[in-house]
Order: structure tokens, then sequence, then C-alpha cells
């Protein structure tokens, strides 16, 4: 402000002396004020204006106070228009000075005063005016009325409003104010009166009725208010503070779904306006609390573009976008708010899961790198990206995702001691799935004494020392699961089904799978592990049925689809055993396997054909046609 009021300083240049041209005396001073200009303060400038003025007035040239008036007023307005009101009003006052009957610079003066909080001097001001123009115009009475009431001057007001009314009967806002200043001072019954002979001049103006509602709201007369809502909605149903206010009283009430309906009859109706901001918002927020996800979608859409930068509520549209599977949009609205939040952790991670759900996996991980190192999210955040890298790592099958696994995996478990034992599974199940069962155990073994190590990955441990042949280390973990807890049904199962495949203590064997069977009676994969103490005791009606039940639970294992096709072989049911070799190998997804399905499937294949016959020569094409 400083900076304007020194520039104010050239202002001095629109005071001519009485002379026509400028006097050596004028010369000196203007370079003076220059030098000057830089230290000159409000005060000052008030001084030099205060001097200059009288002196024109003294002078009494009707050209220069018009001209120097003009200039003044150029500088006040500009100064009003940049928000600058103390210059504003100071220049306003001195352009007054040289012309003070001007009721125009008045009203301008008295808006500088009221930014400024200066209600005695806009009042001393008004004053003079209001008498002079309120027959002709009610608009500055109506102001100095509303200085009064923000003054506590209600009698004051109450006879400006009067005043107004005398003159200008039809005037909707002092009919109003005067019934609300009325109301204020506990005289009701005028109030009433007053809006009643003010709709019978304006019938059409719903505001009447309005304020009548809220006059009985303030006297908790709800069903008199609501009457008088509902009239003014009767009278103008575009009148959307009435359609708010009949809501807010069912809010109020927790009639929530009531307070819905209503809102969306409003703003559905043809005759409403559509686009009212303070009921959309209302039903959007009621909508949600309702949980009415789908339903709100169209309503949020339209209060989104209402107010474009209410960030808040455009995650709230993307979450719901995403909810109804509109990726796209959700991705769009999610990228929209990035551009004004770039670092939103929840937005980051909502929009790189979207990336991700739509198979834009280098997309997501660039989205998620992005999530900041001390968000709640970021180790989540972690995860998913060595996730996606591990699956483009497996799908490409080349060097250069590989490399960029290894190196995010081994980087994480040096960084992220919290992940350090999720991200050393994938690491390992990366490395038994390319048949380096050593290097998976190695790995697991690495991070067996970290606090995050628990049941299931020693679980793990135990399946990749299993695979490696060691079966005393695999049961030595699996007793230890035991000894912790022993009603993990996995872990009983796994016992039990590996001291069947080592043919020892087969009864440990049942007893271990028997329990696990009691644990979980609906899990195929146990089924097959008491199938398969039948089969290994002789008991094949047994196996049988309990194979085939687990079958019908897990119908695309390996395992028991081979395990059935044993148990027919040793029925002499060679179509169903030749049939269940065939669904075996379907499932095959390792070489290995499938090298050792086709084996057997040849030994069936000998079993119905004549010694002279080759049984491979039979396996093949069969094997290509399924």
């Amino acid at each position: 402000m400083l900076k304007s009021l020194i520039l104010v300083v050239l202002l001095l240049a629109f005071l001519p002396s009485c002379s026509t041209q400028v006097s050596k005396q004028d010369s000196s001073e203007k370079a003076s004020l220059e030098k000057k200009k830089k230290v000159i303060n409000p005060q000052a400038l008030a001084q030099m204006l205060e001097a200059k003025t009288n002196k024109l007035i003294e002078e009494g040239s009707p050209e220069k106070i018009e001209f120097a008036a003009s200039d003044l007023f150029l500088k006040a307005n500009d100064a009003s228009m940049r928000g600058e009101s103390e210059l504003a009003s100071l220049l306003f006052h001195y352009t007054l000075k040289l012309k003070p009957e001007d009721l125009f610079l008045k009203k301008k003066l008295v808006v500088e005063f009221i930014r400024q909080g200066n209600l005695a001097e806009a009042k001393e001001l008004l004053e003079g005016v209001v008498d002079k123009e309120i027959k002709d115009d009610p608009t500055m009475a109506l102001v100095l009325a509303g200085v009064y009431t923000a003054d506590s001057q209600s009698t004051e007001a109450r006879k400006v409003y009067q005043n107004i009314l005398k003159h200008h009967p039809e005037n909707e806002e002092a009919c109003v104010f005067l019934a609300k200043n009325y109301s204020g001072a506990g005289t009701y019954k005028k109030a009433f009166k007053l809006l009643r002979t003010c709709e019978k001049r304006l019938p059409k103006a719903a505001i009447f009725p309005y304020y009548r509602g809220k006059i009985y709201l303030s006297q908790d007369n709800f069903k008199k208010a609501r009457v008088e809502f509902k009239h003014a909605l009767k009278v103008d149903p575009n009148y959307h503070q009435a359609a708010l206010a009949l809501g807010l009283m069912l809010e109020e009430k927790q009639k929530y779904s009531q307070a819905i309906k209503h809102y969306r009859e409003y703003l559905n109706s043809d005759e409403s306006e559509k686009e009212s901001f303070t009921i959309l918002s209302r039903l959007v927020q009621l909508m949600f609390a309702a949980k009415q996800y789908k339903e709100v979608i169209p309503y949020a859409e339209k209060l989104v573009y209402l107010d474009p930068e209410d960030v808040n509520l455009k995650v709230r549209l993307g979450i719901l976008y995403s909810d109804v599977k509109r990726v796209d949009e959700a991705i769009e609205m999610f990228k929209e708010v990035l551009v004004v939040v770039p670092s939103s952790d929840k937005v980051l991670y909502y929009l790189g899961s979207l990336y991700q759900q739509t198979g834009k996996l280098e997309n997501s991980i660039e989205t998620f790198l992005k999530i900041p190192e001390e968000s709640s999210l970021f180790h989540d955040g972690t995860l998913q990206v060595a996730q996606m890298l591990q699956a483009m790592a497996v799908h490409d099958q080349s060097e250069k995702w590989e490399e960029k696994f290894f190196s995010f995996i081994n980087e994480g478990i040096e960084k992220h001691e919290p992940i350090k034992v999720d991200l050393s599974l994938l690491k390992a199940s990366y490395l038994e799935g390319e048949f380096k069962v050593s290097q998976a155990a190695d790995t697991m073994e690495k991070v067996k004494e970290h606090k995050n190590f628990d049941e299931s990955h020693y679980y793990y441990l135990a399946s990749l020392y299993d695979k490696l042949k060691k079966r005393d280390q695999a049961i030595a973990i699996v007793r230890k699961i035991l000894n912790k807890n022993p009603e993990n049904a996995h872990a009983l199962n796994f016992l039990g089904y590996t001291l069947l495949e080592g043919d020892e203590n087969l009864e440990e064997a049942f007893s271990l799978i028997s329990k696990a069977v009691s644990l979980r009676p609906d899990d195929g994969y146990i089924l097959d592990s008491l199938g398969w103490y039948h089969f290994k005791t002789g008991d094949y009606q047994k196996a049988l049925k309990k194979t085939l039940q687990a079958r019908k639970l897990v119908d695309d294992d390996v395992v028991i689809s081979k395990h059935l096709a044993l148990i027919y072989k040793k029925l002499n049911d060679v179509a169903n055993a030749r049939k269940y070799y065939l669904e075996a190998l379907r499932h095959c997804r390792y070489d290995s396997e499938k090298q050792e399905v086709i084996k057997e499937l040849g030994d069936i294949e000998s079993l119905r054909l004549p010694a002279s016959s080759s049984a491979s020569s039979l396996v093949a094409p069969q094997l290509i046609e399924n």
C-alpha cells in the first residue's frame, strides 16, 4: 500500500497554480517531491492533499476544481479496484472536499468506509445522503439500515426501514429486513402482519412465506414452518431456499431417506433450478452417508462440474467410478486430482491400483514409486511394484525384466526392514518357478529369524526342503509349527502326507491326517491325503471314495488326478485310469511333471495292447488330441 501512496504524490501535478504556466517554484516543488517519494507516508500525503485542496477552494476557480476532482476520482477509483481501500478512501475524501454536494462521491466513500469496518464515519456520511435521495432511490437507505443493524442500533435501523416502505411500499428488502428486525425484538405479530401485507402487494414473491417459515422455525413451531416453506415453493417452484429449509428440517429429525427423496425430487423437477449448488451438496453428502454409491454418481458429477476445485469430492467420485468398473473415468479423475496435490499418497495408490487392474503395469509401477517414503502406504506400494516386476519377468521371459526384478527386490530387502520377509518370499517363489529350489530355500533361510517370519513362511520353507528331498529338515520345521499350534490343519496334513510318502510310521500319518480332516472337512487337498493313506494301506475302495470327494472340491490339481489314475489302475479299471492320467496331463505346469505322467500313461496303454503293438505310437496322438 505504501508504494501506491508514494505514486499518488504525482497527483500534485493536477493542482495548477493561478497562472496557466508552470512556475519555477512549482517545478522545484515537483522535483523535491520526486526525491522524497520513497519515504512519503499516508499522513504526509493527507497533509499535502489538504493544503492543495484548501488552496484550490480559496482560489475558487471552477475549471481547476473540476479538473483536480476528476483526476483525483480516477486515482481513487483505481485504488478501490485494486482493493487498496485505505488509499481509496483518502482520495475520495479529498475529491468530495472539492465537490461536497456530489451524492455519487459520497456513496463511493461510504463503500470504502464499510470495507474498512469504519461504521461510524460510514453512518455519518450516509445519514446526509439518505435524506436527500430516499424518495427516488432507497439503495443507500438500505445500506444505512444495514450499518445500523451491524452496529446493534436496531431502533435506528427499524426507523430507516419504515421510512423506505413509506416511500417504496413494494420494496422486498425493506419489508423482509424490517420483519427480521421485529422478530429479533420479539414482536412476532408485527413481523407476520408486515410480511402478509407485503405479500398482498407482491403475491408472486416467495420470499415472504419463506421468512414467515423462518420465524416459525425460530419459535420451534415446525408444523407451521413446514406449511410456509411449502407455500413458498408453490409460489415459486425454483425457490431453493425453501426447498433447502424443508430438507434440513427432515435431516434435523434424522429422517435421512425422506430428505434424500425430497432433494432428489426438487433437483429432478423440470421447474427447479437443476444447478442449485447448496441442495446438491446436501444431497451428495447424505447419499454418501447412506452408502447409495451407485445412485449418487450423477449428482456428484454435477457437483464436481459446479465446483471443480473440490479435490475431496473428486477423490470420492474417482473411487465410485472404480467401484462400478468405470475404470477409465476413475483414472482421469485421479489424474486431475494429482495436478493439484501431486504427492497425495492415497490418490497415487488408487491410481497405481487402477493401472494394475487394467494391465498397464509400467504406468502402475511409475505411479506406485511416487508414493512418499514417509507414507503408511509406501511399503504396500513397494510390494505391489515387486509383484508386478515378478509377473513381467515371468511373462516376458526376458533378462531385462528379470534383472529389474532382482535389482528392485534385493535393494528392497536391504533397505526396507518391515517388508524384508515379504520381499524375500516373492524372490523365493520366483526362484522356485525357475527350478532354482535350493536358492529359494537359501533366500528364506536368511530371513528366518526376522520378527515377521510366521507359520506360513515356515510352512513354505518346509515345502521347499521337501522338494529338495530333504525330508528330515522339512519334517523338523513342520513339527516345530505343530508344537506352537497343534490345530494347524495344513501343517498336520503336510506332516502326515510326508510320512506316507516315506512309507514310515503310517499310523501316525493316519492320526495327523484324520485330525486335519476334522479341522477342515471341506479341504480337497486334505481329503486327498486321507485317500492316499487308504491307498498305501491297500484299501482301494476307501481310497477311491475319499479321492473322488477331493477331486469334486479341487478339479484342477495334478496330484489328485494322478492319485485317481493310480487307484483305478489298482482296481484294473484301465479306461478310468487313462482318463485321469490325461486329466493330470492337462493340468501339468512343468515339463518334469509332464514327462512323468506320459511315462505312466504309456504303461497304462501297454496293458490294453497286444504284445506286438507299440504303446508309444498310440499314446502320442492321444496326447495331441487332448
